[in-house]
């Protein structure tokens, strides 16, 4: 079912089913190679979401010896790059941003050139990318 009502979020009308089927086409292609990886440096993805604007990303640390999250994002990104065939602008929290809940960390992976990328008019970008949340390491 499609609903034709504003985003709560943005106030924007929803995407037309073409651009959501061509995002999640998009989101499909690099998320199984983001897997591999991430369990190769002790994590686990999962996703949550629509995907409709963006593609939602959970990473939950799974084995003694996982990565630091910095070091997971950037690995994330470099496979992003090779999937696309190009290396994606990123956008890092680091110290001084706003913690997440829970002492969660996050980063933006856009999946578009920094030349084609869009801003809507919220000043939030138009253009696809994978909303990256990593869980602390050692929690419990």
């Amino acid at each position: 079912m499609i609903c034709f009502a504003f985003d709560k979020l943005s106030g924007r009308p929803p995407r037309e089913p073409a651009d959501v089927a061509r995002r999640r086409e998009l989101f499909a292609r690099v998320l199984r190679p983001m897997r591999l990886r991430a369990r190769e440096l002790g994590y686990a993805l999962g996703v949550h979401g629509s995907a409709e604007r963006d593609l939602d990303v959970i990473a939950a640390p799974w084995v003694e010896g996982a990565v630091s999250a910095p070091d997971l994002a950037l690995a994330l990104c470099e496979v992003v790059g090779h999937e696309l065939g190009f290396e994606p602008p990123t956008g890092w929290r680091l110290a001084g941003a706003p913690p997440r809940p829970h002492g969660r960390d996050g980063c933006s992976i856009h999946l578009v050139r920094a030349e084609e990328m869009t801003v809507g008019e919220d000043g939030y970008t138009d253009s696809p990318y994978i909303d990256l949340s990593i869980l602390p390491r050692g929690a419990g």
